[in-house]
């Protein structure tokens, strides 16, 4: 029995052993340059970190154009204690003033209702008390879009005679941006070139090739004020004065550049 629990442990004892022979020689092989066998090597795995080299810069460029075409909202504000006079009031001003626009060589399609508002003011007194009375109150305006944006004082003129008594904005705008965003563009990537190379060449870099681009584009319409002695009381002769400005076109664009 002694001589045979002996055999037995030393049969173990080389199992043992085989078994962590085998396991070394068959261990997964870690990533990097790690080698398997002669002559045999692993790639390195991609962890999904951005190692690459490479320069972000941004550039902006701005056209510069006339603009050919004026948005005007103008209407007509009415208030009285009889509702129904109120509304005729209104409508009838309202009538007239679009009568002189569309004499002044504006076409129908070109005058848009943009807001109608009705609402009631409980009248008090002089120590806040209702009096009983109210009062309605209608602002009625149309947008028109005038196609002679130097028109723009004469037809504000001519409405608020017939009875417009609000002018509540003037904008000026580029129908047809395209031109003035192309030379906007080119504007911003000679700019942005520009500073990639001197980046690069102040390290002691090589600027290489266009990774990514991003491009930004905007268009403010110009704003300008209505000025008239007869500006909101409707009515008068007095000529409005407006300036049309320059329309502007801005791109930004963002560039990555490798480097070498």
């Amino acid at each position: 029995m002694h001589t045979q629990a002996k055999w037995m442990r030393i049969v173990l004892g080389i199992s043992l052993a085989l078994i962590v022979v085998l396991a070394i020689g068959c261990s997964p092989a870690t990533t990097g340059s790690s080698t398997l066998a002669a002559g045999t090597t692993l790639k390195v795995v991609d962890d999904g970190t951005d190692n690459v080299r490479k320069i972000i810069v941004n550039g902006t460029g701005q056209a510069y154009g006339t603009p050919d075409v004026a948005y005007i909202v103008l209407g007509v504000s009415s208030v009285d204690s009889d509702a129904a006079k109120a509304v005729a009031d209104n409508t009838a001003a309202m009538n007239a003033v679009i009568e002189a626009v569309k004499a002044a060589a504006v076409e129908e399609k070109d005058i848009q209702t943009v807001s109608y508002n009705m609402w009631v003011e409980q009248v008090t007194d002089k120590d806040g008390i209702p009096t009983g009375e109210s009062r309605l109150h209608i602002d009625n305006q149309v947008k028109i879009t005038l196609r002679e944006p130097k028109q723009a004082g004469d037809l504000i003129s001519s409405a608020l005679r017939a009875g417009a008594n609000t002018v509540s904005s003037i904008s000026f705008a580029v129908l047809d941006t395209t031109e003035l965003q192309k030379q906007a563009r080119d504007a911003a990537v000679a700019q942005a070139k520009a500073r990639a190379e001197q980046l690069a060449t102040g390290f002691g870099a090589t600027l290489g090739t266009v990774r990514t681009v991003n491009e930004y584009t905007s268009s403010p319409m110009v704003y300008e004020t209505a000025k008239s002695a007869a500006y909101g009381i409707g009515g008068g002769d007095a000529s409005v004065s407006v300036q049309s400005g320059q329309f502007v076109v801005t791109v930004d664009i963002q560039v990555e550049y490798l480097i070498e």
